[in-house]
């Protein structure tokens, strides 16, 4: 899950993306809560009203629903106990692990950057970390993977959305997760594309 980001992206700043998403990988559980907590808050800053529920544009709903309610609950989850007055929704708490996967997955995809980051900073690199493809490995998929693991490609999207993407590259791992890599460069998929991930491999 690609987005250009203003002012596009260089291969230097992927590179650092792609080696914090390997060392997030290696993390505890609790360290990766608070990696992923941390994360979140700091994407807030990029907005004046730091993507308050009330005060967000109908096009940003999806992106405040990640940093105040999605990242914050699967830190949670993880162990993280600083909890902050405002994050995480009662509701919020009270939804299965599969159920905050499918959630995550659609406002990941909902979510587009171009709304989200007008700046560079630390808030924006907070964004780029939090929309990274989860076929390159996505910390929110990866704290996901630890709590609710998908059985298979069937009953999960970003488990279809994975496989989809090592057959593309023509590979038949039949993967359900990501998992660093040495492969090199992976192929990077925009918005539109994301939305049409098959709804069950094809054999």
């Amino acid at each position: 899950m690609r987005y250009a980001l203003e002012g596009g992206t260089t291969e230097n700043e992927g590179r650092l993306v792609a080696e914090s998403v390997e060392r997030l990988f290696h993390l505890s559980d609790r360290f990766l809560g608070r990696a992923i907590v941390g994360t979140a808050r700091s994407a807030r800053s990029v907005r004046q009203d730091r993507f308050a529920h009330h005060s967000v544009p109908r096009e940003l709903r999806h992106a405040a629903a990640l940093v105040w309610d999605i990242g914050p609950e699967i830190a949670r989850r993880l162990g993280e106990s600083d909890i902050r007055p405002g994050e995480i929704r009662t509701q919020v708490r009270r939804v299965s692990d599969p159920d905050l996967r499918f959630w995550t997955w659609t406002c990941l995809q909902k979510t587009a950057s171009a709304f989200v980051v007008s700046a560079d900073g630390d808030g924006h690199e907070a964004w780029r970390l939090l929309l990274h493809d989860p076929s390159e490995g996505n910390p929110l998929f990866i704290a996901l993977d630890r709590l609710a693991p998908p059985e298979n490609t069937h009953d999960d999207i970003c488990a279809r959305y994975i496989a989809a993407r090592d057959r593309g590259r023509g590979g038949d791992s039949g993967r359900t997760m990501w998992t660093p890599s040495r492969e090199g460069n992976r192929v990077r998929l925009s918005a539109a594309q994301m939305s049409q991930v098959p709804l069950a491999p094809k054999h």
